[in-house]
Parts: structure tokens; C-alpha cells; sequence
């Protein structure tokens, strides 16, 4: 994916600046759009190949730990809660995860979502992170139309495992 700086307003008229990797200028566009920034320019920029992030490359290939996906789900159920819509309370997690791969995978995500895929459906493409019972619990709240009381159970659910597994190892 290639970088593009952008400038843009946000909706109190703000000037707002920055780096987003994406797949294309429209995609960039999109995302700024979805989280309520007007762009005003948006360009590619030049990665320096000499330059490398050792925060980023360290955690690059590191998958998300009981921790990353605590957060996650407390932050969707906080989002949902507020009536943030969903493609917007994604868009504002990739902005703020710092574990690169479940970043990919929140994109991955999202592009499913906004073609029109349930969200479990598209947490269910990615085995590896999220286990059959988050999709599962994600799919009930779906049908039920309590999503957000799906998250907020999730997250206990893995706060109790992670509490477990800590007393196990002590």
C-alpha cells in the first residue's frame, strides 16, 4: 500500500494534517469522508527505503494479544453504545490501533462491511484473530440488534480469560 499526505478541514473548520497509508488517492478520499473530514488535497508520497520504523517493524509481525482485542471490542461497545456508526467507529480504530496487523485485518474489515457484508461475516474471514465465539457472540447481536451489548459481553468474556490465564503463569 502506498502512503498519501493529506490536508483537510474538519467539520468545525480546522485545518488538519497528516499520513495515511491506503490502496489509492479514492480510497483516501473515502476514509477521510466516512470520518467526517472534508480533504482538501491529497497526494503520494515518496517512502524513503532506507528509513525504517523499528516500533512498526517489531509489531509488523506480531498478531494482537488478549489486550489488543480487549480494547477493540471496549471501544466498539463504547462506540455503538454512543450511536457512532459502525464504518465510521472502524474507521477511527484503524486510526488509533498500534498493532499493524490487526490494522490489515480492521481494512480488510471494513472493505467487507461497506460492501455490504454483515459484520460477522467479515470478522468470520479472519480465523486467526478472532475466535468462532466472537463471531459467533458478534453475529447474535446482529440478529438481536444489540450489538453493542454483544461487545460489552466480549470483552468481559476475555477480561475473565486474560485474569485466568495470569493466575495460571503465577
Amino acid at each position: 500500500m502506498a502512503h498519501f499526505q493529506y490536508k483537510a478541514r474538519s467539520a468545525r473548520g480546522d485545518l488538519i494534517q497528516g499520513t495515511i497509508e491506503s490502496g489509492s488517492i479514492d480510497a483516501v478520499a473515502s476514509q477521510l469522508i466516512n470520518s467526517g473530514i472534508t480533504p482538501i488535497n491529497i497526494a503520494e508520497t515518496k517512502q524513503q527505503t532506507g528509513d525504517i520504523d523499528i516500533g512498526k517493524w517489531l509489531s509488523s509481525n506480531r498478531p494482537p494479544t488478549l489486550q489488543d482485542l480487549i480494547l477493540f471490542s471496549r471501544q466498539m461497545f463504547t462506540l455503538m453504545k454512543a450511536g457512532v456508526p459502525m464504518v465510521r467507529s472502524v474507521t477511527g480504530l484503524i486510526q488509533s490501533t498500534r498493532n499493524l496487523k490487526l490494522v490489515a485485518t480492521l481494512r480488510d474489515m471494513l472493505a467487507h462491511v461497506e460492501s455490504g457484508q454483515e459484520l460477522s461475516t467479515a470478522l468470520a474471514r479472519h480465523p486467526d484473530i478472532f475466535t468462532t465465539l466472537f463471531v459467533s457472540m458478534v453475529r447474535v447481536g446482529e440478529n438481536t440488534g444489540r450489538l453493542d451489548e454483544s461487545f460489552l459481553q466480549i470483552s468481559l468474556y476475555m477480561e475473565r480469560e486474560k485474569e485466568t490465564r495470569e493466575r495460571i503463569k503465577a
